[in-house]
């Protein structure tokens, strides 16, 4: 009996392979009554080769600010921002500035003085940091850094910020 087993099995594994390698050529019948015609398919695939500010890091330096005139206009300053693309390149793009808040306010960047934060400002609109900003790279992008103060007594002395710009391209 269990040779029988075997040999049924041994069969069913034989049929199985052999209704399967058969190639099948273009237009033949795979059920009755059916046809099948081939669907060409063909692209090039590419990384986007998108680059911000040339690959390199941005620095902004503000030198000395009046604490008494930090009203989150003055002492603005332009933070490095381009980007270059192929020109193939058809897709979209967003800027996302990833930060740690600033405890007074979440649009805020902390800076190591718990009283003053940067405010970010892209294309003439205030925007939220940890959050993806959609952009047109074929214009030209402008990005602002302001000092914003929290509304209560701000002490002299350095202060250092850093935040993260990420590209991502749709």
């Amino acid at each position: 009996m269990n040779s029988l087993k075997w040999l049924f099995i041994s069969f069913a594994l034989l049929r199985c392979e052999m209704l399967f390698s058969a190639p099948i050529t273009p237009y033949e019948e795979v059920i009755p009554g059916t046809t099948r015609y081939p669907i060409n398919v063909s692209g090039i695939i590419v990384s986007s080769q998108c680059t911000l500010n040339g690959e390199q890091e941005s620095s902004v330096n503000f030198g000395d600010i009046i604490i008494q005139l930090i009203d989150g206009i003055r002492f603005s300053k332009s933070v490095p921002f381009t980007v270059s693309c192929p020109d193939a390149f058809n897709g979209e793009q967003e800027v996302y500035i990833a930060a740690t808040a600033a405890a007074f306010d979440t649009n805020v960047i902390y800076t190591t003085n718990s009283n003053v934060g940067i405010k970010l400002i892209l294309n003439g609109k205030n925007i939220e940091i940890n959050k993806a900003h959609n952009i047109d790279w074929r214009t030209s992008n402008r990005l602002i850094a302001v000092p914003i103060k929290n509304n209560v007594n701000v002490t002299a002395g350095n202060f250092t910020a850093t935040a993260t710009m990420v590209l991502n391209v749709r």
